[in-house]
């Protein structure tokens, strides 16, 4: 009955229209232009395409003495198998793939905000994460940033979850997801390594530690076993650019930090977000030092960040303008995968449960 549904939240209700005609708009986008960008035209899609007409990874394209792969071609696999299954369907396009993943990290997002905080909250923050400029631009296109994103993001989210409240069923899927991220893209290492960090601190807590072993090996065999795939199967040329020793070379962090700077408080790409973070943490620092409230949630942020940071700083290449590149590409993409974890510190902190928890509650 009408009773029933009263009273309703009209903030609420104008949140959910907007979040579906963004969606609505984004997908449409997305399965109605075809594949045009260059690494996946030469790379994930292209792999996609021959693994349906071959029938195995290890195809034509690895072929030594014609080989036609590429850089993209070599990335963890995890994109170009979940193309090849929309051609394998007979579509035309596989970006039906990259569609799914937006109403995915849509929906997920939103179901992780409502356990905290109220629907009100979870409408809001859940719009500021998919009308993102960029993540909202790339969502339309044949990437594996978003792929990426939804499962290291929401990886990080169900293992947070199951560390507040000892579910299991979280760290199942939390687990599973971190381990599909690293399927997806390398760099999503610094979030299996956040994962370990808060299931170490449970089993710390819990004396208990076989999670933790079977997280920690699951993780490390695949990675290693890519690089051995790829060494001894596919027997490709993968020059990964990263300097593999330790040094210090002061010039070139800053030219880089300058990069990351311009990229990351470019509100042409972002929008509020960085700056409704960093407000949100000042607001609250009081609350982080005196009550010691959500340091873990920081904790799985800002050291993935530092990670990534040291892993841009490791790549061979001065930050001179020729190797901007990294920075202008890569790391701006890569920052999607932070969104949704900024986003949930937001919604789940001392000030923000306060306004919309007791203030405005649905």
């Amino acid at each position: 009955s009408i009773k029933q549904l009263w009273p309703i939240h009209f903030g609420w209700l104008v949140l959910m229209a907007c979040i579906a005609a963004v969606v609505y708009t984004v997908v449409t986008k997305t399965v109605f232009w075809p594949v045009f960008i260059h690494d996946s035209v030469n790379g994930y899609d292209f792999l996609a395409r021959v693994i349906q007409a071959e029938g195995t990874f290890n195809n034509s394209i690895f072929d030594p003495n014609y080989p036609l792969y590429s850089p993209r071609t070599v990335y963890p696999p995890l994109t170009p198998l979940s193309f090849s299954i929309s051609y394998m369907f007979g579509h035309d396009s596989a970006k039906i793939i990259t569609a799914i993943f937006y109403v995915s990290n849509t929906l997920v997002f939103y179901s992780m905000l409502k356990r905290y905080s109220s629907h009100l909250a979870a409408a809001l923050f859940s719009l500021l994460f998919i009308i993102t400029p960029e993540f909202a631009a790339f969502s339309a296109l044949s990437s594996p940033n978003p792929m990426c994103t939804f499962y290291s993001a929401m990886g990080i989210l169900s293992l947070y979850v199951w560390y507040r409240e000892n579910l299991n069923s979280y760290f199942v899927v939390g687990w599973l997801s971190i381990i599909l991220a690293l399927w997806t893209r390398t760099e999503s290492v610094v979030f299996f390594a956040a994962g370990g960090l808060l299931i170490l601190l449970k089993s710390i807590e819990q004396k208990k530690f076989v999670k933790l072993a079977v997280y920690s090996v699951t993780g490390i065999g695949i990675f290693f076993f890519w690089r051995y795939y790829l060494d001894n199967t596919l027997m490709v040329d993968n020059p990964d650019n990263i300097i593999k020793h330790l040094y210090w070379d002061g010039e070139k962090l800053g030219r880089m930090m300058t990069k990351v700077k311009a990229v990351t408080f470019n509100m042409q790409f972002y929008g509020i977000l960085v700056y409704l973070f960093l407000g949100m943490l000042a607001i609250n620092v009081y609350f982080h030092i005196r009550y010691r409230e959500g340091l873990a949630l920081l904790a799985v942020i800002i050291l993935p960040w530092l990670a990534y940071m040291f892993i841009y700083y490791q790549l061979d290449t001065p930050y001179t303008n020729d190797g901007s590149v990294w920075i202008e590409s890569g790391y701006k993409r890569g920052l999607f995968y932070f969104f949704p974890l900024v986003l949930f510190y937001c919604a789940n902190n001392r000030v923000a449960d306060t306004v919309f928890n007791k203030w405005l509650k649905l």
